[in-house]
């Protein structure tokens, strides 16, 4: 599915204490052509804090991007913002019958326990690879050049 010509194709949802781990995976995203374009990707570098209000803008972006992925660290889910993102994508996904291609879990935590909703464990996420030396946190080149799972 092509996203709209104003749209993105991807929006990134993850926990500004994140940041410096999603910011490679977002760059080697932007590098990746998609019909000969590159990949529009929607990243929101301002800190939004649990009290504050949710803007117009990220809701745009939700509404405006062909997936979700969200960064599930297990920051993700204590950070109102993020979980506004998700539960707007994924009613959006389920309201259109595919939340398996719209959202889209990285999850560089042991275990998935703490991915929520629950339908999103179920789903095939990237894990934290055993044979690439610890998590994108902790190696040099992060996930780059593990193998997929």
């Amino acid at each position: 599915m092509s996203p709209d010509p104003d749209g993105f194709h991807v929006f990134v949802s993850y926990a500004s204490d994140d940041r410096s781990a999603v910011r490679p995976m977002v760059e080697a995203l932007r590098r990746t052509r998609v019909h000969g374009r590159r990949m529009r990707v929607f990243l929101e570098e301002r800190s939004t804090g649990d009290h504050e209000s949710i803007t117009g803008t990220i809701t745009e972006g939700v509404l405006k991007s062909t997936a979700l992925l969200a960064y599930c660290s297990r920051t993700y889910a204590s950070r109102h913002a993020c979980q506004h993102e998700l539960t707007l994508a994924f009613l959006l996904a389920q309201r259109a019958g595919t939340v398996e291609g719209r959202i889209l879990v990285v999850n560089p935590e042991e275990g998935s326990g703490h991915i929520e909703p629950v339908e999103l464990r179920d789903l095939k996420h990237r894990t934290r690879p055993a044979t690439c030396g610890g998590s994108p946190r902790t190696s040099p080149r992060g996930w780059r050049d593990c193998p997929a799972p």
